[in-house]
């Protein structure tokens, strides 16, 4: 399968029932129209930045395995946002890439823009504390 950008499908799963569930299998529908199916193995939850009065946004980066794949390690990148009471994935579309692909962006990234080398050298001085 070619690598892109990917669509979650919230009608295929539900993620309303809480930020660190990594137990259950999901169904990824991507822009090649292939669904795939994967396990959730680890999250990371960052809150943004959320001004008052505005709808809470939180930040999420998973770690998904798809076992029939050359590189069964994908990470994807997308949020949650909760309206009144209730806790919804709020992403209509995320970037979900083999671990390999990511490492290729942020390294061509890096090469190419002083400006996002500088955020990964500050991020690897944030690290080291």
């Amino acid at each position: 399968m070619k690598t892109g950008v990917q669509c979650f499908c919230n009608a295929l799963k539900s993620l309303a029932s809480g930020f660190h569930r990594n137990d259950d299998s999901w169904a990824f529908s991507t822009f090649y129209e292939v669904v795939k199916h994967g396990i959730l193995k680890d999250r990371v939850v960052v809150e943004s930045t959320n001004e008052s009065g505005a709808v809470p946004h939180w930040d999420v980066v998973d770690l998904i395995e798809f076992k029939d794949e050359k590189e069964p390690e994908w990470i994807r990148i997308g949020y949650y946002r909760k309206p009144k009471h209730t806790l919804n994935w709020g992403s209509q579309t995320t970037i979900t890439e083999p671990v390999s692909i990511w490492k290729r962006i942020l390294v061509n990234a890096a090469q190419e823009k002083k400006r996002f080398r500088d955020l990964l050298e500050d991020v690897m001085i944030e690290l080291k504390k």
